[in-house]
């Protein structure tokens, strides 16, 4: 110790004796007094010592007394109970040694001892001291990050929170047991305390205590929209701010250093992910395609009418070009599509020209808006259609400054019609939370990290979704009416509200219109105003929901709200909702109490190319976190209380089941679980995520609960989860790699004897949940551990996933942009397919195998082919398929994500469709004679032999593959499997399809035949109404369809879909349908894989079998030959994950700064580069994921970002 620091030290004698002769804390006046004796007794006054330091051991030198012995006379008296005496003994030891300028490395511990003191004689402003400067001691003495290691540093942290929480600073203490758990999540002290602080700061808040104030300085005047000059470097560009005047232009970065590596990455992985985004959610939307066709077919009219030709330009062309086949049907003389996007704009001329545009009638530019040119557009059009830049930002496609631009360089006639006329953004107060009790238990610490990258936070139609029926128009909202997380409404008058859902959209206020943009004269400069939000129920308000009503021309309007969001339009409008665009979700600072009759300023801004809404001033309960690395499928996996009752269930059973010590009974397809010793339940919860698991464990009867997450944030929500349900005693939360856990040091030296596992993706075992359940059996299990669930079911079902027409066009060419390598999670109601097999179970894996050998993939996927019964004709270019979790051995609670129309194909039905072996009550389908609880997960309707619908809460979704070779299948001619009775008789059209494939001739162009019913999105990718009566045959997505086919209207040539093609089809001669046609059965492989290291399988087509090569999309072929001769559009993705490697390598040194500076600032500047918001947001969260694995990659070996980050199904 220098003797600084025991000037220090010394300093709190001071303290003491000021605060005694202050009249202070009478403890205080004990010590002073104590300290007087102790000064008699050994007859030393204050004398000074040497000028130099000098080193002594705690045995005294120079006359200084011992001090050796007053510490361990302190100890002796703090440990009989008389704290003053041991406090005064520690205050005249320290006294001395900063008189006599002694040094020693271990004095930390002195204070260490008088924190304690202090602590129990609640003095808590001293203990707070000497808590502060031990821990500078120790990070002196132990430097280089070694402190966090000494076993001193823990406990002087939680002394340090103890004496915060005793001065009422709340959430400094609850930061300082945080802390505390970091280093030592066993340590009970710090849990406990962490229990009492959480409590404490609840109890403050409800009675308005300890808010968090937050001003916002007064907002800037309007000022003029403009491009960052050319010579301007862009690392002066401040990431702060979130709504600049100086737009960062796309030239500036290319270009500069600083910018251009991520403003490349975005683009690349932008180009590659929105055409799989436009054909699974654009194409899908009837309605607004429909209106769009409308208005431009009227706006063609009105400019003919005029006696001048149309010529029209498009700025925002897609992937098919649909708007420019409808302009030219209706008479356009040429059309000019423009689009950012290089493969959209490639699959723009595709289908153009595959339905038989002239190329002297087109022109397909791949350009940015901002860079057209009089070479691109010589004759300047007089109709401009840009809806399609529209997206849930509303602004941040680049709407505004690509018709501004356009305009501006007097590339259109000046009485041009412009599609939309206009915008008009509206608003909404909304509560977004957790509910206050899942399943008994609390998960509030959730809510305050609800936070989303980008400036709206974006809620694309994946996450909420339009409600399945309309409700009755009403004339204001009803604050009471609810949005779940599936985006339907709910709590009207007309129907009961269903049960409450823990994850709630409510709204607080009425809309109020914000603000209307004129296209025909943007704006040029950035705006601030106040829209006033009356509160109409009590809440917290913490989000704002805003949506765009689009006029696109005269009183056709569409609206990116929900559905009573659209029956508030004007009445001379004719507005739909919009299926593919849902309302953004923006959240606040913080979360704000509310209640009714309340009116709170909401400051709205703009910039031409964001929206912003914000509060200027306002006291909140607590202010989110912003963590742009936390997976947000947890808000739905909390969400999911159909999942977690399941697991409830399961937990009480097996914790009775080890409790009695009686042998669990066997699956058929398991060995019997032997009996167990141990009557103490020593649980470990596998990824626990918020801890929900592990608490249910727990209130099940566990005695100790050990609960292991990676990701560093979710261990923080997880331990103040355990605080606020009161259970810090029995649950530890561990921030560790499940592959290192070590009985003695993260367990107790006797093991585990329950395993809860929830580790699984839409494919089961994506996540690496083998290997890492075979490396804790290895490790930590004790000898017959239960693992919940015990065993799982693989089932998978062939489909058809492909899209045909659109709007009477044929879309087929796009259908390259389908296939990817793996499977991806999907939920299989949301998606447009037709089942065309009967559902196989292919594999039986058992998590309880008790085999001391580790897990290998070949021993668990017990099967290498399946057959699959073919019920449909169609195209069989995709294999689903999903799991049903055995929860306990008896096989008893099942837990399923399996969709349900397939599972109408498995429950036994009569003549009228009604189930007949199983009541469907609640979601729950409880088969009488086996006694089996199969729970439905998928949140779709039902068919018609359900009494209700299962609950939509699911956030596994199903696992999707596309295959590499596709194959025409065709059902046998007697053999229906389980559709209907054998002697049931086809329809005509499939009949027809059946005699044609027979003969090897069709009556139609390539696979017509197979599947060419158009569905009510106008294209015949939907779930087909199958093989027997529409009346009998209509199921969860079915689409019953007239026998035959629409003709196409003249104009743009004949039909000629080209299916599994992507080369105009009068260029190609159709093979015959009798050799590449399977009928009856079709077998696949089953393959095992490690993509990554984990155990997984992949399906494929048998060879031999009949079949065709799918197209794939161009950045996934593969030349060979090496680097020199590779694809260059392999190459664009290639660079990709060079930068990737680049930015993994440079993490562990800590020089630099994050990636997410660089994001913030593409974020904000996002409208005026033209890309795409939601794409910045995905590669933000996965870059930003990635630095927190890899920043240490010793500490987390096994796992990866996709094993803890999944694909986002529903909104949480």
């Amino acid at each position: 110790m220098s003797a600084c620091a025991g000037s220090q030290v010394g300093e709190t004698h001071s303290v003491i004796k000021a605060a005694a002769e202050a009249g202070g804390n009478i403890m205080l006046h004990q010590i002073e007094e104590r300290l007087n004796d102790i000064r008699q007794e050994k007859g030393q006054e204050s004398q000074n010592g040497d000028n130099a330091p000098k080193e002594t051991t705690l045995k005294g030198s120079n006359g200084v007394p011992g001090l050796n012995n007053l510490n361990k006379q302190a100890i002796l008296l703090a440990r009989s109970g008389d704290h003053v005496g041991a406090t005064a003994c520690l205050t005249h030891l320290l006294e001395q040694a900063r008189r006599c300028n002694v040094t020693h490395p271990e004095l930390y511990v002195c204070l260490s001892n008088r924190c304690n003191s202090f602590l129990a004689l609640e003095c808590f402003s001293e203990a707070l001291e000497d808590a502060r400067q031990a821990l500078l001691l120790i990070q002196k003495a132990f430097p280089g990050g070694r402190h966090a290691f000494h076993p001193l540093f823990t406990k002087v942290t939680v002394r340090m929170g103890q004496a915060l929480l005793g001065m009422c600073c709340h959430r400094e203490a609850l930061m300082a047991f945080e802390d505390a758990l970091k280093l030592n999540p066993d340590n009970i002290d710090a849990r406990l305390g962490l229990e009492r602080a959480h409590q404490a700061m609840l109890r403050s808040v409800l009675r308005g205590e300890n808010l968090e104030r937050r001003a916002l300085p007064p907002p800037a005047p309007s000022l003029r929209i403009a491009s960052l000059p050319h010579s301007s470097p862009a690392h002066h560009i401040r990431c702060e701010d979130r709504l600049p005047t100086q737009l960062l232009t796309p030239f500036q970065a290319e270009r500069d250093p600083s910018t251009r590596d991520i403003y490349n990455y975005c683009t690349v992985q932008a180009d590659t992910r929105l055409p799989l985004r436009y054909l699974d959610q654009y194409l899908q939307d009837r309605q607004r395609l429909t209106l769009s066709s409308q208005a431009v077919q009227h706006a063609v009219q009105e400019v003919q009418a005029r006696g001048v030709d149309c010529r029209v330009l498009i700025v925002g062309s897609g992937a098919a070009g649909l708007m420019a086949m409808v302009a030219l049907k209706a008479g356009a003389l040429h059309v000019t599509c423009v689009e950012r996007w290089m493969y959209m704009a490639q699959s723009c001329r595709e289908v153009l020209v595959h339905n038989g545009a002239s190329l002297e009638d087109i022109k397909v530019v791949c350009k940015r808006p901002c860079d057209l040119t009089s070479e691109d557009v010589p004759i300047p059009p007089n109709l401009v259609i840009a809806c399609d830049l529209i997206d849930e930002g509303i602004l941040t496609g680049g709407l505004l400054t690509a018709v501004k631009s356009v305009m501006q360089k007097g590339l259109v006639m000046l009485d041009a019609v412009i599609i939309p006329s206009s915008i008009t953004v509206k608003v909404q107060a909304m509560q977004a939370q957790t509910a206050p009790s899942v399943c008994g238990i609390q998960l509030g610490a959730l809510d305050r990290y609800r936070w989303l990258t980008g400036p709206a936070g974006v809620c694309s139609a994946s996450h909420m979704r339009q409600p399945a029926t309309s409700r009755p128009s009403t004339s204001t909202h009803l604050p009471e009416q609810l949005l779940t997380s599936d985006g339907s409404s709910s709590g009207s008058c007309e129907t009961p509200p269903p049960p409450p859902l823990p994850y709630i959209f409510r709204p607080l206020s009425e809309p109020q219109e914000c603000w209307t943009f004129d296209l025909y004269c943007p704006p040029e400069e950035s705006c601030h105003k106040h829209v006033d939000l009356e509160m109409k129920v009590e809440g917290n308000w913490n989000a704002v929901l805003y949506w765009a009503e689009v006029r696109l021309y005269k009183e056709l309007t569409w609206s990116t709200g929900f559905g009573q969001h659209a029956e508030n339009c004007h009445h001379d409008q004719k507005c739909v909702t919009c299926a593919s665009i849902q309302p953004a979700l923006q959240y606040m600072a913080g979360s704000l109490a509310v209640h009714p009759q309340m009116v709170l300023p909401l400051l709205a801004s703009h910039n031409t190319v964001r929206l912003k809404f914000e509060l200027e001033e306002g006291e909140y309960q607590y202010l989110h976190k912003r963590d742009a690395s936390l997976p947000r499928h947890h808000f739905a996996m909390a969400a999911d209380t159909v999942r977690l009752e399941a697991y409830n269930k399961a937990l009480k059973k097996a914790v009775q089941l080890i409790k009695t010590g009686a042998t669990a009974s066997a699956t058929p397809k398991s060995d019997a679980i032997p009996a167990l010793s141990h009557t103490s339940v020593q649980a470990l919860d596998l990824g626990c995520g918020t801890g929900v698991l592990a608490m249910l464990a727990t209130r099940a009867g566990a005695d100790h609960v050990v609960a292991v997450e990676a990701h560093p944030t979710l261990c923080d929500i997880a331990r103040r989860n355990v605080a606020m349900n009161g259970l810090s005693r029995k649950v530890s939360v561990v921030n560790e790699d499940v592959s290192n856990l070590q009985r003695g040091t993260h367990l107790s030296h006797c093991g585990a004897n329950l395993v809860v596992l929830d580790l699984f993706d839409a494919g089961l075992l994506g996540n690496n949940c083998i290997r890492l359940l075979a490396a804790v059996r290895q490790r930590v299990l004790q000898p017959g551990a239960i693992v919940v669930p015990a065993s799982a079911s693989l089932y998978c079902m062939g489909v058809e996933v492909l899209t045909r027409r659109c709007l009477d066009f044929d879309l087929s060419p796009i259908n390259k942009f389908r296939w990817t390598e793996g499977y991806t999670p999907v939920q299989l109601a949301n998606l447009p397919h037709r089942a065309l097999t009967a559902p196989q179970l292919f594999s039986h894996i058992s998590f309880s195998d008790h085999s001391h050998h580790q897990d290998t993939l070949s021993r668990l996927i017990n099967s290498d082919t399946v057959t699959l019964t073919v019920i449909r004709q169609g195209v069989l270019n995709a294999v689903v398929f999903w799991f049903d979790l055995h929860m306990d051995p008896e096989g008893q609670e099942v837990l399923s994500n399996a969709p349900p129309s397939a599972m109408d194909l498995l429950l036994p039905t009569d003549d009228s469709g009604n189930v007949t072996a199983s009541e469907v009550v609640g979601g729950c389908c409880s088969v009488r004679d086996t006694d089996v609880h199969c729970i439905m997960l998928e949140g779709a309707e039902q068919g018609p032999g359900s009494t209700n619908s299962p609950p939509s809460s699911c956030y596994w979704g199903q696992g999707l593959q596309y295959l590499d070779i596709a194959t025409v299948v065709v059902p046998a001619a007697k053999s229906r499997a389980g559709t209907a009775a054998d002697d049931q008789q086809e329809t005509p059209a499939a009949a027809s399809a059946t005699a044609s494939a027979h003969n090897g001739t069709t009556d139609k162009d390539a696979y017509q035949v197979a599947s060419d019913e158009e569905g009510p999105n106008g294209i015949g990718n939907e779930v087909d109404a199958g093989d027997d009566d529409s009346k009998n045959a209509a199921r969860v997505g079915d689409v019953i369809v007239a026998d035959g086919e629409a003709p196409m209207d003249e104009g743009l040539g004949s039909r000629r879909p080209a299916v599994l093609h992507n080369a105009p089809c009068q260029d190609r001669r159709v093979p015959p349908l009798k050799a590449n046609t399977t009928e009856g059965q079709v077998t696949l492989l089953v393959k095992r894989t490690a993509p990554n290291g984990a155990l997984s399988f992949s399906l494929h087509l048998k060879e031999g079998m009949a079949g065709i090569h799918v197209p794939k999309s161009p950045w996934k072929v593969e030349w060979g030959g090496g680097a020199s001769i590779e694809n260059p559009h392999r190459q664009r993705v290639l660079y990709c994950e060079l930068l990737v490697k680049d930015l993994l390598q440079r993490l562990p040194c800590g020089r630099f700064p994050s990636v997410e500076e660089d994001f913030k600032v593409m974020e904000a500047h996002c409208g005026s580069l033209y890309l795409d918001l939601t794409s910045i947001a995905e590669a933000w969260h996965e870059l930003c994921l990635m630095e927190v694995l890899y920043r240490n990659p010793s500490r987390f070996p096994s796992v990866l970002p996709e094993h803890i980050s999944s694909k986002l199904l529903t909104w949480g």
